[in-house]
This record gives structure tokens, C-alpha cells and sequence, in this order.
């Protein structure tokens, strides 16, 4: 089950974000996530994140991103799920987790990022990050899906 609550970060994230530019017209330096999910058996464990600071186009930003994720994420930083998301077993009990299917409920609505909220705070994030989300299953990355904005 999940706890609904509003992005700090201004606009919702499934809003296609804009380019970052410098004043002299080229392309800015700018914060930008690896981002994993942990998951075991059907639960995501916990969350890690390697930041950048970098230029360029999101393009060739999005090109880094993927062609680092497995350095990423032997030098991730580890985050534990966020408690506002709550498991209910069958009497009714809760614990804060987050099932995987969950996960995609949340990002097939557009607030897949939602999850990462304190991961960006942590790292001081800008309000609509150029992410990669990389699923990371029995400790394999896993691609389940490349989404292009």
C-alpha cells in the first residue's frame, strides 16, 4: 500500500523535463542520478543512487548514465525505503517496505520518482533530474524498460 504525498520538488516528475542551459548558450553542468532498486523475491530492500555533476546534452547525459551503471553501482550509496510506504500482511499487520509491483503501479502513473525524494535532498538534486532507474535483481542489474523523453 502507498502513502500518496506531494513531490517537494515542484513539478510532477512524469513531466518532460527541460534542458539545462548556460547563459552563453551551451549545455550546463547539472546534477544527475543512477538510481537502483534493490529487490528481493518481490520487495524492493533498499535504494541506491550514484550522483554526477554533468555536461552536455540529456542525450549524451543519458548515454553516460546507462554506459556506467555497473560502476554505479559497486560505488552506490545505499538508502533505505522510505517509511511512508506500508506492507499489510494478511492480519492486518504493517511494516514499511515496498513491493516491486508497487513500484510499477507508481510508475505507471508518472510517480515512479517519488520514491527517490530523499535520495535528490540527500544529494541536493535539482527539481526534475535526468535519472536512470536500474532494477537490480538477485544482484543483477535488469533492464526492464528504456523510456525516452
Amino acid at each position: 500500500m502507498v502513502r500518496k504525498k506531494q513531490s517537494p520538488h515542484g513539478k510532477p516528475p512524469s513531466q518532460r523535463r527541460s534542458a539545462q542551459v548556460d547563459d552563453a548558450g551551451g549545455h550546463a553542468n547539472e546534477k544527475i542520478f543512477n538510481l537502483f532498486l534493490f529487490i528481493e523475491g518481490d520487495l524492493v530492500t533498499k535504494l541506491g543512487c550514484r550522483c554526477h555533476e554533468k555536461g552536455g546534452s540529456d542525450r549524451d547525459k543519458l548515454a553516460f548514465l546507462q554506459a556506467s551503471v555497473n560502476s554505479d553501482l559497486a560505488e552506490a550509496s545505499e538508502f533505505p525505503v522510505p517509511d511512508r510506504y506500508l506492507l499489510v500482511a494478511q492480519g492486518g499487520t504493517r511494516s514499511a517496505g515496498l513491493r516491486h509491483d508497487g513500484y510499477m503501479q507508481l510508475s505507471a502513473l508518472g510517480r515512479h520518482l517519488e520514491v527517490f525524494e530523499e535520495v535528490f535532498s540527500h544529494f541536493d538534486g535539482p527539481p526534475n533530474p535526468l535519472t536512470c532507474i536500474t532494477p537490480i535483481v538477485d544482484g543483477k542489474p535488469r533492464i526492464e524498460a528504456i523510456t525516452r523523453f
